[in-house]
């Protein structure tokens, strides 16, 4: 649990980043969309060199072969490098990144922190409808940081139902202000994305947070997290939209938080999985 040393210490962000994150989000967004040579190739080798980047991973290592800074940031990786699992019944991570915490449902409640509870209905937008399905469910939350492959995948196949998108704070998602600002992944904007999969209605939750210029989804526009609004949802269910499990579903215009949600408690999780685990898109994280 945050300590009253943990408050003080951190009330700048709580006061100042999200007021200015929308606007730091905009400029950042702008800067890593300079296609202006020299300047992109010193920007990449700057951000490679302050995140320990394996350039090696990249499909294209070269820095011309990329129009700017984010094409580099949302590079794809050699296709060898991350194999899809294939135990049958097997759920594949989404991301390359860090869990946060993975774990049962509890009455509607998640726990993504020490000491925190998160309602299911705030998650998801305060409907009491869509959280009906996950209420004795089970959720994996996983963070990707700036080192890290920033495309996401699916991690059972599915058939896409639905995308809501849910206007909210972009405060960082890091493990560290994640315990000191209590339900920031309800805070913080966000799209939803429901598919119907042989486990039954699965949610992924792409969180947006400072320096998330947009959420590319692969079947519709770019949601511009930065762009305060409305809740706004579109309808897939009479166009058929079926991903595979390890298939592109999308990217982060810079890094951010997956959370995952299943309808039962029908999941048995890897046993070497815990908080602060380290895992890489394609790996077996469960089997059900």
């Amino acid at each position: 649990m945050a300590t009253f040393k943990d408050h003080i210490r951190y009330l700048p962000l709580r006061l100042f980043i999200d007021p200015c994150s929308y606007a730091w989000t905009a400029f950042l967004g702008r800067l890593s969309h300079i296609e202006l040579e020299p300047f992109k190739n010193n920007m990449i080798r700057f951000f490679n060199w302050l995140y320990r980047v394996n350039v090696n991973d990249a499909a294209k290592a070269d820095f011309s072969d990329y129009r700017h800074f984010n094409a580099w940031f949302t590079r794809h990786l050699r296709p060898e490098l991350r194999p899809i699992a294939s135990e049958d019944h097997s759920i594949c991570s989404p991301v390359d990144g860090r869990i946060i915490q993975i774990g049962d449902i509890q009455e509607g409640q998640l726990f993504p922190v020490k000491g925190q509870k998160l309602a299911l209905n705030e998650l998801l937008a305060g409907s009491e409808e869509a959280s009906l399905p996950f209420k004795q469910g089970q959720y994996a939350i996983l963070y990707l940081s700036p080192q890290d492959y920033h495309r996401f995948h699916m991690p059972i196949s599915g058939k896409l139902l639905k995308t809501v998108y849910v206007p909210g704070s972009l405060y960082s998602v890091s493990p560290l202000t994640a315990r000191v600002i209590p339900k920031i992944f309800s805070r913080n904007e966000r799209a939803i994305c429901y598919f119907s999969t042989g486990l039954g209605t699965m949610a992924m939750i792409l969180v947006g947070a400072v320096g998330v210029a947009s959420i590319q989804l692969m079947w519709q526009e770019v949601l511009k997290p930065y762009s305060r609004g409305k809740v706004k949802t579109w309808e897939y269910t009479d166009k058929q939209i079926e991903i595979m499990q390890g298939k592109e579903v999308g990217y982060f215009n810079m890094g951010s938080t997956v959370i995952l949600l299943f309808p039962s408690k029908k999941l048995k999780w890897e046993k070497h999985l815990k908080p602060g685990s380290k895992i890489r898109m394609g790996e077996k994280i469960a089997i059900f």
